[in-house]
């Protein structure tokens, strides 16, 4: 069980009012942080669009990381989830035991 599972249940099977009370607050609080995190990625996704379709040749993430002030592993899970909704693609190279990946506009 999840903690915000556990507090959608309190919510809503507990009869004791100041305990869904503070439950229901603890939802939405973090459905409040949900809301300004998904704003903050699409702002982050359409800065990412510009810096790929301002470059002839595919870049890595650290790159576009960079280029976005982001650390590379969020410009990488961003990219991740731009693959999975077909905005961007990329090209994949074993080096050594990892996978080197350089993307571009899909």
């Amino acid at each position: 069980m999840t903690q915000k599972s556990f507090y959608q249940y309190v919510a809503s099977h507990i009869d004791n009012d100041e305990v869904k009370a503070m439950a229901q607050a603890w939802l939405d609080k973090q459905d409040a942080k949900s809301a300004v995190k998904k704003s903050e990625n699409e702002a982050y996704e359409a800065a990412i669009l510009e810096v790929l379709g301002g470059v002839d040749n595919p870049v890595t993430a650290a790159e576009i990381g960079a280029e976005i002030g982001v650390t590379t592993a969020k410009a990488a899970s961003l990219l991740k989830g731009m693959r999975a909704m077909g905005t961007v693609a990329c090209n994949e190279e074993i080096k050594g035991n990892k996978v080197a990946r350089t993307y571009f506009l899909a």
